[in-house]
This record gives C-alpha cells, sequence and structure tokens, in this order.
C-alpha cells in the first residue's frame, strides 16, 4: 500500500517538474536552433553590415545564443524588430526576447508578435505577463517554476520622425521580457 500511495504522489509530481523546466527542459542551443528555423537571424555588425556570429560557447562554461527578426512595419519609418538572447553560464540561464519599436503605429503589431513568440518558447505563461507584454507595462511574475519579467523602456517618443526606414537611430521604446528559473 506504501509503494502505490508513494507512486501516486511521485506520479502527481512528476508533470510539475517537467512544467517546471519550460523551456530549459532542453538545451538552449536546441532552442537557438528553433529559432533559426523560423527565420530568425544573427544580428547585423552595424559597423561592416555583415552578420554577425549567432552562437558563442565555451564547451562547459558558457553559451550564448543572439538572433534578431525584422518585422513588418504597419506604416512609414524603420520597421520595428524582435531580439532573443539565450545563455548559459555555469547554473545561471536566461531566454530574454525584446521587441524595439521606432513608430507608434507598430506598437500593438510588435506586442503581440512578441507575446505569441514568448508563449512559443516558454510554453505557459502567466496571464499578467502576457497581458504586460501586449500594453508595453513593466510586471513580474513566477509560474510553474520559472520567474517572468517584463521591463519596458521609452527612449524617443519622435523616433519615427527622425529615423527613417533602414537607418539606425535610438528606438521610439523598447521591451524586454526576461525568463528564468526561479529561485
Amino acid at each position: 500500500m506504501r509503494r502505490i500511495l508513494f507512486l501516486s504522489f511521485a506520479l502527481a509530481f512528476v508533470p510539475s517538474l517537467a512544467a517546471a523546466a519550460g523551456p530549459f527542459e532542453k538545451p538552449l542551443k536546441k532552442t537557438c536552433a528553433e529559432l533559426q528555423s523560423d527565420g530568425w537571424t544573427a544580428p547585423v555588425n552595424p559597423q561592416t553590415n555583415k552578420p554577425a556570429k549567432a552562437e558563442m560557447s565555451i564547451a562547459g562554461a558558457m553559451y550564448l545564443c543572439m538572433l534578431t527578426r525584422t518585422l513588418k512595419p504597419a506604416g512609414p519609418g524603420h520597421a520595428p524588430d524582435m531580439q532573443a538572447l539565450l545563455s548559459e553560464s555555469g547554473k545561471e540561464r536566461s531566454i530574454v526576447l525584446s521587441a524595439s519599436i521606432w513608430c507608434a503605429a507598430d506598437r500593438t503589431p510588435t506586442f503581440d508578435a512578441l507575446a505569441k513568440q514568448l508563449e512559443r518558447v516558454a510554453g505557459s505563461v502567466p496571464g499578467s505577463i502576457t497581458s504586460a507584454v501586449r500594453a508595453g507595462k513593466e510586471a513580474k511574475a513566477t509560474a510553474g517554476g520559472l520567474a517572468f519579467e517584463v521591463v519596458p523602456v521609452e527612449v524617443d517618443p519622435q523616433a519615427c520622425e527622425h529615423v527613417p526606414a533602414g537607418e539606425l537611430g535610438p528606438v521610439m521604446m523598447k521591451v524586454d521580457v526576461e525568463i528564468k528559473p526561479a529561485g
């Protein structure tokens, strides 16, 4: 009878362990490869205008994946984009998804794209976090063994007028969402 009780408890506990691992249950290198197969690319070096290296690794010490994805603009001006930074060093692991917006018309579609990508990468996302991303508001939450933090940064409200399409300049705003194991 004890075995059955222990087994029942263990089986009830196992799904929560898997859920707690979320995006970290598989190697970050695999998540990086999945993002690349979805169309994410290595960022372009602004000095050379050539793609940088997407992944960097020091065996057993550090792994870093940096990717970007340009989104279709809703109007004139610089197109919005998203960035992904996946990192692991020692016991520290995190995924940061970001969106950069130059024009107000791009806010809603970019926030929606960021929220969808967050759900795709993290799996289960607390409603308060999804709502904060879609509103471009600050939020923190812990759920399923993961800690989420949304940090919006308003930079230049006139960026749309100041930064022509394809040119580098200050963004109107940026939203970062960090996912890491809770604890």
